[in-house]
C-alpha cells in the first residue's frame, strides 16, 4: 500500500490497520505482525501507537519524525468535506499550508504528516 493509497483510507477515518502501515511508512518499524504490534530495527518489540484514532499520539508522532518543523493547526471547517483540517505553521513567513483534511482530527493530522515527511524526504507525498 503506497502513502496515496494510505492517505486516501485516512480521509473516512483511522484504523489499527492505519496505524501500523503509517509506522513502517515512517520507517520506524521494519516489521509488523499485523496485531497492532511492531519491530524496531533493533529488534525490539512495541505496541503501535493509535495514531489515527488519537490526536495526541498523532502529535506525539509529528514531533518524533518532523522536529523542528513548525507547529501544527487543526480545526473545523463548517460546511466542508471533508470538515476537518491539520495545516503545519511552517517556521517561515506566510499563511500556514494545508496538508490534510479528513473526517476525524487525528487522521487529518496523520495525513498532514505523512505529506510532510515525504517533502521533507523529498519524496513525492
Amino acid at each position: 500500500m503506497t502513502a496515496s493509497d494510505i492517505q486516501a483510507r485516512l480521509v473516512e477515518g483511522g484504523s489499527r490497520e492505519l496505524d501500523c502501515r503509517i509506522e513502517k511508512l515512517v520507517g520506524l518499524a521494519v516489521a509488523l505482525d499485523g496485531a497492532g504490534r511492531a519491530t524496531a530495527g533493533d529488534g525490539t518489540r512495541y505496541r503501535v501507537p493509535n495514531y489515527s484514532t488519537s490526536a495526541d499520539a498523532a502529535l506525539a508522532l509529528a514531533a518524533r519524525v518532523l522536529p523542528g518543523l513548525g507547529a501544527w493547526d487543526v480545526g473545523y471547517a463548517y460546511n466542508a468535506e471533508p470538515p476537518y483540517y491539520a495545516r503545519l505553521v511552517l517556521v517561515r513567513e506566510g499563511p500556514p499550508e494545508e496538508f490534510g483534511r479528513a473526517n476525524t482530527p487525528a487522521a487529518a493530522l496523520c495525513i498532514a504528516i505523512l505529506k510532510a515527511k515525504a517533502l521533507q524526504d523529498g519524496r513525492d507525498g
